[in-house]
Order: C-alpha cells, then structure tokens, then sequence
C-alpha cells in the first residue's frame, strides 16, 4: 500500500495532527503495553513467577485506562475511523485478553 493511496492515509492519519496522535499511541503500546503483556503471557506459560505477573497487570490495567479514559465517547483511538493505533493496540491485548 502506497502511503499517498487513500487507505493509507485513512491508516495513518489525514492530518499531522492525526499522524501525531498515532504515532503517541504506537508508541505507548511498544513501551507500556507490549512489555507487560510478555510479562503476563510469560506467567501463563509458566517461565515468569505469577507474583511479578500480577504487579504487572495491574500497570498494564492502569495504562490502557488511561487510554480508554481518553477515548471519550468516541469508539476510535484517534478521529472517527479505524486507524493503525487502533490495529496495534488490538493485536498487543488479544493475545493477553484471549489466554
């Protein structure tokens, strides 16, 4: 996909504005989110001590409230479609969510 197709653009934000905000959340979900999620998922696999695990989760509870607290009524993380924020932060909490 072109970055000056219109999907892409729809992906990755119309506006600086937009593209800013995305890249803040990848951001968050590649140092908040993704290493507390190894860390729960090491508890369920068992090569990590589930007293760490639960210390972690509640960090990783507090971070994604504080995303969900700024979302507002909204249903996306960043304007009113789905953009790549919204399909990195799926894919960090399914594995975590679903085990």
């Amino acid at each position: 996909m072109s970055k000056s197709s219109e999907a892409a653009e729809d992906l990755l934000g119309k506006t600086s504005f937009e593209r800013a905000k995305i890249d803040q959340l990848v951001t968050t979900v590649n140092c908040d989110i993704l290493p507390r999620c190894r860390v729960i998922e090491g508890a369920i696999f068992g090569t990590v001590k589930s007293t760490e695990s639960a210390k972690v989760l509640n960090e990783l509870k507090t971070v994604i409230k504080r995303i969900s607290d700024g979302l507002g009524s909204s249903d996306w993380l960043v304007s009113d479609r789905l953009t790549l924020a919204d399909i990195i932060l799926f894919c960090a909490l399914a594995t975590v969510f679903q085990l």
